[in-house]
């Protein structure tokens, strides 16, 4: 198992849970495996539970057809034979009407945990099971950082942002001296620069000129790169990690010309506005003892961007959760593209970063933000205006 017993079981007893019903049927359930076989996934073709009380000994409950797998988990196993076998286990083991975490969010709000179909629901609640979403439950066993993790945090993110200033120097000269600047070509540099200096990505930076910077996930075409021009709008997007480490993800913006138009400067306060406004929502909350949800922050973000009058132009969540990979187990800042109801709770870490997409440019602000001690620690230059490149 990826933890301990006794960490599962603390964090049981801090959800107020009677136990956890982990239930698989054919590798349906990423979550769970995930957490019981980090390794090399077994082949599973029989329905399999493993009941981890918030006191007491674990039960495996496995098909006699593979009574092989899983061997390695704390606590005991039985075995069933048919359904009806299987649902005594079930109401032998799994305390009725009590709330019981499963891979599972009410009404679909959190996708990433919503494992368990409808019917395997309907078949455990008739069984007297009372399931209760592992969301926040799984935030709290998987997604906290470590002191080791914030350090590592601190080192990629120092160097994410030392290449981008060299990146935007660069470019700086190459408009003054009149040279060819591809986004292509700067992707391609800032990924060697990133994996000469030891980090390590998914996914090469996003490198956006003009009407470039409106697509929030533009990835640059070798076969027709664009050309830096004056006047245009420049989002750089770079992401990275110390092997084993966890991520700093910050979003940089630049303007190549001395000062912003009207309409991008207007943009670019809807941004910053919503940036700030999400800081000092979390602070605030923090200084409270709350836990806010994830969807109040991306909401007191969006409206500083509805205000503006530019709320359809935000067409993604605030943040999304930060860990080992970049879109990590925790809670995401959202109330657009689902209803995140889990809690920002002590080491969860995310991003922030409102953005407005037009037709011709877009903008955004991404910094990185950590729950720690009681505190908000923001990471990445929180930008005032864009970088000039002129």
């Amino acid at each position: 198992m990826k933890h301990s017993l006794a960490r599962v079981q603390a964090a049981l007893a801090a959800e107020g849970l009677a136990g956890w019903l982990l239930y698989d049927f054919r590798g349906s359930n990423n979550v769970a495996l995930a957490l019981l076989s980090p390794g090399e996934r077994p082949h599973l073709t029989r329905r399999f539970l493993y009941w981890i009380p918030a006191a007491g000994e674990p039960v495996r409950l496995q098909s006699a057809v593979e009574p092989h797998h899983f061997a390695h988990l704390p606590g005991a196993r039985r075995l069933y034979r048919s359904w009806r076998e299987l649902e005594a286990l079930i109401r032998e083991l799994v305390p009725p009407g009590a709330p019981v975490a499963m891979e599972y969010s009410p009404g679909g709000a959190v996708p990433t945990v919503s494992c368990v179909d409808g019917g395997t629901l309907e078949w455990l609640r008739d069984l007297g099971v009372a399931p209760a979403s592992s969301a926040d439950l799984v935030q709290r066993i998987e997604a906290p950082w470590s002191e080791a993790d914030l350090a590592s945090h601190r080192r990629a993110g120092a160097v994410v942002e030392a290449l981008r200033g060299e990146a935007m120097a660069r470019l700086r000269e190459d408009l003054a001296a009149g040279r060819e600047a591809t986004d292509v070509a700067v992707q391609s540099r800032l990924a060697r620069d990133l994996a000469a200096a030891g980090l390590e990505t998914d996914h090469p930076p996003v490198v956006a000129f003009g009407p470039d910077s409106g697509n929030p996930h533009h990835a640059p075409d070798p076969e027709r790169p664009r050309c830096l021009e004056a006047g245009q709008v420049v989002l750089l997007d770079c992401w990275a990690r110390e092997p084993e480490g966890v991520y700093a993800d910050y979003t940089w913006m630049a303007f190549a010309g001395p000062a912003l138009p009207p309409r991008e400067a207007r943009v670019w306060e809807a941004v910053r506005g919503a940036r700030e406004a999400a800081i000092d929502f979390l602070r605030e909350a923090f200084a409270r003892g709350e836990e806010p949800r994830g969807r109040d922050v991306d909401r007191a973000a969006r409206e500083v961007v509805e205000a503006a009058g530019l709320g359809d132009r935000f067409v993604h969540r605030l943040g999304h959760s930060l860990g080992r990979e970049v879109h990590g187990p925790g809670v995401n800042l959202d109330d657009l593209e689902t209803r995140d109801e889990r809690r920002v709770i002590e080491g969860v870490a995310f991003s922030i970063e409102p953005g407005v997409y037009l037709s011709d440019f877009g903008m955004r602000s991404e910094v990185d933000a950590l729950r720690w001690r009681g505190e908000l620690l923001v990471s990445g230059e929180r930008q005032a205006l864009p970088e000039f490149l002129a």
